[in-house]
């Protein structure tokens, strides 16, 4: 518990998003908040009535003004479920409208969406149907996939402990619902593992990568419970907080890496690590302070404190 409220205050200081110098009026119309933009109007709240209906059709215009975005509108206690969502036929994307949404059974997509933002779906368990005119996307098995991108963006419920799919991109935090009680087999076809895809996984101690990995996204194994992993010889970066609060005790770097983002491997009890001479930069706190770092090329920069501060910002 200590290593991940620690983890989860790197994150806070690692992103602080900019505060609003002028928040929009908010508006209301029926169950729905919102405000107004240039574009359009941008749905921010969905407020169930009493009684909660079991079906809701999203609209795709409000107050006379057409609907150009969707903000976490099922992200709210006041929705009350079981809920069916139908996105409307003419919406091309629904941006975060479901992010961390508890309320959702099931998800109808239309034939006109073309875009879904990885993470989207994150910290919800409804099932998922796709209208079968849809060209971007698919989902079987409880696995929606981007078929365009071959990336699996969601895991529903009905796709527990069921093999992967053979794609080639897991999405951010696409396996939130994807529980087995084993290591995880991951597809040959696969060469990049998105961010936050194994966050929290306390229980997974090993995973086997496939070689054709090249990309693993930040955080994508924080504060799991890893405590060996070998990382793919086409591995170029690796990202900050990508292994942080794991129980990893020895790495090996591969020659190939180019970059060590800040907190990849903090908080992991870590003595001793080969820096191989292809690395250009170790950000500072990629490693905790008393690693024994060893350098094997002469042109590797250790990033200081106060260069880390000069480029966040904070040295004013």
């Amino acid at each position: 518990m200590k290593k991940l409220l620690i983890a989860l205050l790197i994150l806070l200081l690692c992103a602080l998003p900019a505060l609003a110098e002028d928040e929009p009026e908010r508006l209301t119309e029926g169950a729905y908040e919102y405000y107004l933009t240039e574009e359009g109007a941008v749905l921010t709240r969905y407020t169930a009535p009493t009684p909660s209906p079991a079906e809701v059709v999203l609209p795709l215009e409000i107050g006379g003004h057409p609907i150009v975005r969707y903000e976490f509108v099922f992200h709210d206690s006041k929705n009350t479920g079981p809920l069916r969502v139908i996105v409307p036929e003419g919406v091309t994307d629904f941006g975060n409208a479901f992010c961390e949404s508890s309320s959702m059974t099931e998800i109808v997509l239309p034939a006109s969406l073309t875009h879904i933002e990885e993470g989207s779906l994150f910290w919800g368990d409804p099932a998922i149907t796709v209208h079968p005119d849809n060209a971007c996307f698919t989902c079987e098995d409880g696995f929606l996939i981007d078929t365009r991108t071959s990336t699996l963006l969601y895991t529903a419920p009905s796709a527990q402990n069921s093999p992967l799919p053979e794609v080639r991109r897991l999405g951010e935090a696409c396996l939130y619902n994807w529980n087995v009680a084993d290591a995880p087999v991951l597809p040959d076809t696969l060469t990049a593992i998105g961010p936050r895809v194994f966050d929290e996984w306390l229980y997974l101690t090993h995973i086997d990568l496939p070689a054709g990995v090249t990309e693993i996204g930040a955080g994508a194994f924080n504060c799991c419970g890893l405590t060996e992993i070998a990382l793919p010889a086409g591995l170029t970066e690796i990202r900050h907080l990508t292994f942080s609060c794991t129980d990893l005790t020895e790495i090996v770097i591969p020659d190939g890496v180019t970059r060590i983002e800040e907190w990849a491997f903090y908080l992991v009890p870590l003595t001793r690590v080969e820096i191989p001479a292809s690395v250009a930069l170790v950000e500072y706190m990629a490693f905790d302070p008393e690693v024994e770092l060893v350098l094997l090329g002469d042109n590797t920069h250790l990033e200081t404190e106060e260069e880390y501060d000069a480029r966040m910002g904070w040295d004013d």
